[in-house]
């Protein structure tokens, strides 16, 4: 952001600060024509014309000048106050050398002018700060916000609906799935003939982080698999609570392969394991285990929907500022290999290191196991398709012996 690029953004912002609040003089002109129906009828009054109809037009107008002061006095209490050019100038300038190729600059223009962003089933909210310090708004302010009125999110409301679902707030009623999920679409081949069908990898995001180190390295995976032809999608699993299974047995009676607990994302991601060729489990390394979110996550769905799994290549990606990785990585492939499925590997033990993803990026063998990993992936997944077009049928398991310990 150079002088020039400064100097027209102040321009800009003080035309906008100059211009009148339109709201002010309509409600100013609703209010002197109120005043004047009212003395028109007090003085029909006082000449003796007093009726019941009188009395009701009195009191509806008395009240409609008591609800325009209010909002005028709301508008001359909320206009902000002027800001000079060269405050802005001189704010502005921290964004001088701005390099927004560089991931912790954009981290920090967003977190200058971004207070807290909602996610809903069908829009999106955001709130911007309005000055240095601003407390964040939780989704406790939104949900009162949206008690004190309730018209909506439109261009004269700032609450929200009250009708949408939010990250967090979902009746049990009404299931939803609350993950963040970054698409791509799957290929015919990555060299064209055709010959492989379409087909995506699963990957799921045991971080809260949206955009932390897991999710870095599991992009590195998913870029190579789009380069190879294979559709991807990365599933992140939010910051929210997630149940541990009971052991009730619903999903394996009426449940039909779906969990009980129909307010979190198991049974949503269940539906995205049926239709996957593929998986790829990342989480971070907390006290040398995973992270305890995806592993109730992943608990349920191989409990109630193991058959999603079977016989479809998976492989577990883990990141780690210094140690735990390879017992992290000792828990994650457990899953696969009690559901019949391949486990992929990759030039190392599928790990990356770093506190931040910046510091991720400096893992340039971490980043080339993560890449070699796609591409061992997208191979496997090639090799097993081209197996089925010549008639070679997934293995069918012995499942008679159930062996007790307990003598």
């Amino acid at each position: 952001m150079d002088d020039d690029a400064i100097e027209a953004i102040v321009s800009m912002l003080m035309e906008l600060q100059e211009q009148d609040n339109t709201n002010i003089p309509l409600y100013e002109r609703q209010l002197q024509e109120t005043n004047t129906k009212i003395r028109n009828l007090i003085n029909a009054i006082q000449q003796g014309i007093l009726t019941k109809s009188t009395k009701a037009s009195l009191e509806e107008l008395e009240a409609a000048k008591e609800e325009l002061e209010n909002r005028l006095a709301n508008e001359q209490l909320s206009k902000p106050p002027k800001v000079s050019a060269e405050f802005m100038t001189f704010w502005l300038h921290r964004f001088r050398k701005l390099d927004v190729t560089k991931q912790s600059h954009r981290k920090m223009l967003i977190d200058t002018f971004i207070n807290a962003i909602y996610l809903y089933d069908d829009k999106m909210l955001i709130t911007f700060n309005y000055k240095d310090g601003t407390k964040k708004i939780t989704f406790s302010d939104i949900q009162e916000a949206s008690k004190r009125d309730a018209s909506g999110s439109d261009l004269d409301c700032s609450t929200v609906p009250n009708l949408l679902f939010l990250f967090g707030a979902f009746p049990r009623r009404e299931r939803a799935a609350r993950f963040f999920s970054r698409r791509t679409p799957a290929l015919k081949n990555a060299r064209g003939s055709g010959k492989i069908a379409a087909m995506k990898v699963l990957l799921i995001n045991g971080s809260t982080k949206l955009n932390g180190c897991v999710f870095a390295a599991l992009s590195e995976v998913a870029s190579v698999l789009e380069k190879e032809g294979i559709g991807t999608e990365i599933v992140q699993l939010g910051a929210h609570p997630v149940r541990d299974c009971t052991g009730c047995k619903f999903c394996a009676g009426k449940g039909d392969g779906r969990c009980a607990f129909d307010d979190d994302v198991v049974n949503a991601l269940l539906d995205k394991a049926a239709e996957a060729d593929g998986f790829v489990f990342g989480s971070p390394v907390f006290y040398a285990h995973p992270s305890g979110q995806l592993l109730a996550v992943l608990d349920r769905m191989f409990y109630a929907g193991k058959r999603h799994f079977a016989y479809k290549p998976g492989a577990a990606v883990v990141t780690a500022r210094r140690a735990g990785t390879t017992a992290s990585l000792d828990v994650l492939n457990k899953y696969f290999t009690d559901a019949c499925m391949p486990v992929v590997s990759s030039t190392y033990w599928n790990m990356a290191h770093g506190n931040l993803p910046e510091q991720l990026a400096q893992d340039e063998e971490g980043l080339q196991t993560m890449r070699n990993l796609g591409r061992n992936m997208a191979w496997l997944l090639k090799c097993i398709e081209l197996g089925k077009k010549c008639g070679v049928p997934a293995p069918a398991p012995e499942t008679a012996a159930w062996t007790s310990f307990v003598r």
